[in-house]
C-alpha cells in the first residue's frame, strides 16, 4: 500500500512510525500528541495540551515528508510552551506571536532536515523577510526577541503560515479546567481562613496538625 492510497488518519499514523525510524527524538515528542480529524478547520492546529486537530484535505495535499514535518511543527509549539509564553507578553498580539514562533520553529525544523509546506513561514539560510522587516541570525534569537522585531503593519495574508493558531478546539474544556482550578484554590483559601480562626482557641490548637499549618502549595 502506497502513501498516496492512505486516508489522512492513516498518513499521520505512518508518519509517526517513520519518525520512529528516522528521527527518534522527534518521534518521542510526536507520539505524546493526541490526533483528531476535524474538517471544521482549514489546515491543522494544536492546543497547549497537545491535542492536534487536522483537516483531511490538507493532510492529503502534502507529501509524506511534509506530513512528518507538519506533525513536528505542531508538537514543537507544545514542547516549547508557545501558547503559555504568549500570556507572559505585555500587550500581547497573538497574530504577531504566532508568526514569531513559526519562524523559530520552522528554522529549527529545517536545520533538522524536515520538509515543510511551501505556503508556510519558512526561513531560508537562517533568515526571513516578513513585510518590510528582514530577520537574520534566527538561530541566535528567542521567539520573544523576534516578536519584538516584528510590527503589526508587516502582518498580511501571505504571512499567516500553514497551520491554525487559534487553539480554540478545547476552549470549553480548558475553561472548565480553569474553573475547577479556581474553585479548588478558593476552597483552599477558605480552609486556610477557617484554620486561622480555629487557631485562636487554645483548646483547638493542639488538634491542628503541622501539615494543616504549612503554607499552601502554589497552583502551577
Amino acid at each position: 500500500m502506497t502513501f498516496e492510497t492512505l486516508n489522512a488518519t492513516e498518513k499521520i499514523t505512518r508518519a509517526k512510525i517513520q519518525l520512529g525510524y528516522n528521527k527518534p527524538f522527534w518521534s518521542y515528542l510526536v507520539m505524546h500528541g493526541n490526533y483528531e480529524l476535524n474538517n471544521n478547520i482549514p489546515t491543522i492546529g494544536v492546543n497547549n495540551t497537545g491535542k492536534v486537530i487536522f483537516n483531511e484535505d490538507f493532510i492529503n495535499s502534502l507529501t509524506e515528508a511534509e506530513v512528518e514535518g507538519v506533525l513536528c511543527h505542531e508538537i514543537f509549539h507544545v514542547a516549547f510552551q508557545h501558547l503559555n509564553r504568549l500570556k507572559e507578553l505585555k500587550n500581547s498580539d497573538a497574530e504577531r506571536w504566532n508568526i514569531a514562533t513559526d519562524i523559530v520553529t520552522n528554522n529549527e525544523l529545517q536545520k533538522e532536515g524536515f520538509s515543510l509546506p511551501k505556503n508556510g513561514i519558512v526561513p531560508v539560510d537562517n533568515s526571513i523577510e516578513v513585510g518590510d522587516i528582514e530577520i537574520n541570525d534566527i538561530d541566535t534569537k528567542t521567539a520573544e526577541r523576534i516578536y519584538g522585531e516584528l510590527s503589526n503593519e508587516d502582518i498580511g495574508p501571505e504571512n499567516q503560515g500553514f497551520d491554525d493558531h487559534s487553539y480554540s478546539d478545547d476552549k470549553k474544556e480548558n475553561k472548565k479546567k480553569d474553573d475547577s482550578q479556581n474553585s479548588a484554590s478558593n476552597d483552599k483559601q477558605k480552609d486556610s481562613q477557617e484554620d486561622s480562626t480555629n487557631g485562636k482557641d487554645e483548646n483547638k490548637i493542639k488538634d491542628i496538625s503541622l501539615d494543616k499549618l504549612s503554607s499552601e502549595e502554589p497552583n502551577w
